[in-house]
């Protein structure tokens, strides 16, 4: 049985390489060699018990198992991508107290301000505009 570290280096690989339809694009993304990225994909049709890709004299294609697989994985990392964005956001939340001049915040700060308000919800603004 598989370590999940291990199950999940080789779902990578499985998601670059069908990316790519290409063992020796994935290896060149993944710095590893093409004998490992084939190695790995072996490996891990060998773990769910079918074929992932067609192999044709230097050329790749999904099986339909192989592009079902696809289409979870992709939407589990994306959704797992999210959750990080998520949680790395929520990091910053509180109060941010700002004192700028009157015409650095008429000039500059207020045309960027919906933008990061946009990036950080979490954050309160408060600001002290004053001269010199």
């Amino acid at each position: 049985m598989l370590e999940q570290q291990s199950i999940l280096a080789l779902l990578q690989t499985f998601e670059v390489t069908a990316r790519h339809l290409s063992f020796t694009l994935a290896a060149h993304e993944m710095n590893l060699t093409q004998g490992a990225v084939s190695h790995r994909i072996r490996r891990l049709e060998m773990h769910i018990g079918f074929r992932l890709f067609i192999r044709m004299t230097r050329k790749l294609a999904l099986t339909e198992e192989g592009k079902r697989l696809l289409a979870t994985l992709s939407h589990s990392l994306r959704a797992i991508n999210d959750e990080i964005e998520d949680i790395r956001d929520q990091d910053l939340r509180g109060t941010l107290h700002i004192g700028i001049a009157p015409t650095l915040a008429h000039l500059w700060l207020m045309p960027r301000l919906p933008r990061f308000q946009a990036q950080w919800p979490g954050l309160n603004l408060q600001f002290r505009v004053r001269a010199g």
